[in-house]
């Protein structure tokens, strides 16, 4: 008696033996790939460089434009600081000139009464001594 066992496994060796699929191998040209990857390996690095320095200008310019703005406000500020330092000094100027003005035009106003009088005593008094010197 044949065991089923048996039986089984050599149907299903038979199976596997024509289920076999044969597989050619291929020919891959692995230098050439390499050189290609290097190549693109490369071009990568010499763009990220490129990439890099270019960066780099474009910061150096903006650090350079930015120290020359601040130069510039530095500058404007300065300037404007002695411009107000200039009309501040002229106004007061100006202000102590009309006040000087002012108070003398006032002076004479309050005291030109005094003024004439004082004229008109002189004067009669020239005439006084002119009439005394003439009677003698």
């Amino acid at each position: 008696m044949t065991s089923l066992s048996r039986v089984i496994k050599s149907i299903q060796a038979q199976n596997e033996s024509t289920d076999k699929k044969t597989i050619q191998l291929k020919m891959i040209h692995t230098e050439n790939s390499l050189n290609t990857l290097q190549k693109q390996s490369q071009d990568i690095e010499e763009l990220t460089r490129h990439a890099i320095n270019e960066a780099n200008d474009i910061k150096h310019q903006a650090q350079h434009e930015l120290e020359q703005a601040r130069e510039e406000i530095d500058q404007m500020r300065q300037a404007l600081e002695i411009e107000r330092n200039n009309l501040f000094e002229s106004t007061k100027l100006e202000a102590y000139q009309i006040g000087f003005n002012e108070g003398r035009d006032e002076a004479q106003r309050q005291y030109s009464q005094y003024i004439q009088e004082a004229i008109d005593v002189v004067n009669e008094t020239k005439k006084k001594i002119s009439s005394t010197c003439s009677k003698r």
